[in-house]
Parts: C-alpha cells; structure tokens; sequence
C-alpha cells in the first residue's frame, strides 16, 4: 500500500530503517528487507551506512521503479562543532549519497533537522533545485516543528513534500500533524513501533 506525496511520487506505508546500522550489517539486513517484500529503504548521509545500503539495493536484482530510497542531508550543527551546509555543500551531499548508493535519483531526499540557522532556507532552496534536475523525486524536511515550516512559508518557498517525525502513542505531536494535514505536507513517522 502506498500514498501519495505533492509530488505525484508515491510513498511505501512501511519503510526498512537502517538507523545505527553499519555498512557491513546494513548491506545484509537490507538484502534480506527486500527479499520478503520491503520496498521502502531509509538511509541518512549521518547514518554512514549508504554504501552498505547501496550494495543491498544493487544485489536485489530489482528495477529501480519497483522500490522507493528515501536519504537525508546531515545539515550541519554549530552545537555539536559542525560546519552548516551552504547551498552548494548540500546539492553535493546529494550527489555523495547518490553515488554511495549507486542511483541516479532518490525518491525523497530530506534535510535531516532543522539546526542550520541562518543556512536552513538556502538548504531548502538546494533541495528544490535537486528536485528540479530530478536527482530528487520529491522532497521534505525531518524534524521540523510548526515555527520551521513557517519560515519556508514566509519565505514564499513550496511546502515540503513530507516531514519525518518520531511519532508513535507516546509521542503524537497533535498540533503538529493537524498542520501537516492542513498544509498538504505528508507525515512520516521514525520510531513508529
């Protein structure tokens, strides 16, 4: 079963995540995802695992339309001593990730949080720009609150496709998931079980 995204893309209800899992351990736990039907994979540059994932997606022997990758740009933290992605750092962390995971495309492409600062709109303006040379078939946001959304809204800049949120019965975020639902951004829930 699937939904749709803004984008006309469409989404697997139920994603593969490979958060915490090493190359080695991603390339066999993926292979084996696939082989009993997943055909949602999730993977982040932060994860350090595209590679293993990649080499999973390319020993499945499937065609690309048959399974859906979703992949996240690690922005940048000042907190944690790293450097914030500019426009063109973030347009190539995306051809990084696609050549680790050997695509020509993703099919969702996320920033994964919103702790750019002053960046996070020219990161939001390389995500749109890799939709449109169609190295992203869609494109959204991960852990963005209402205030984060507001300013791409503010900003006169398309609403992301979807944002990636931890979300399960103890952690529902109502005020949160009526806005996505009002503003036509998809929710995708982390840490869903």
């Amino acid at each position: 079963m699937k939904i749709s995204l803004n984008s006309s893309a469409s989404i697997p209800l139920v994603g593969f995540g490979t958060y915490k899992i090493d190359n080695e351990i991603a390339e066999q736990c993926v292979e084996q995802a696939l082989t009993v039907g997943y055909r949602h994979i999730d993977t982040a540059e932060g994860y350090g695992n595209e590679l293993g994932v990649g080499r999973a997606i390319k020993r499945s022997g499937l065609r690309r339309d048959d399974f859906f990758v979703t992949t996240k740009m690690w922005p940048g933290n000042p907190a944690w001593g790293d450097e914030v992605k500019s426009y063109a750092d973030s347009l190539r962390a995306l051809d990084q990730s696609l050549e680790k995971l050997g695509l020509d495309y993703v099919d969702l492409y996320l920033i994964h949080a919103p702790c750019a600062g002053e960046k996070r709109l020219q990161q939001w303006e390389a995500l749109l720009e890799a939709q449109s040379s169609g190295k992203a078939r869609s494109v959204g946001v991960s852990n963005f609150s209402i205030d984060h959304l507001e300013e791409i809204r503010r900003a006169g800049l398309p609403n992301p496709d979807a944002n990636q949120i931890e979300l399960h019965p103890w952690s529902q975020k109502p005020e949160l998931t009526e806005y996505l639902a009002h503003n036509a951004i998809t929710a995708i829930a982390y840490s869903s079980l």
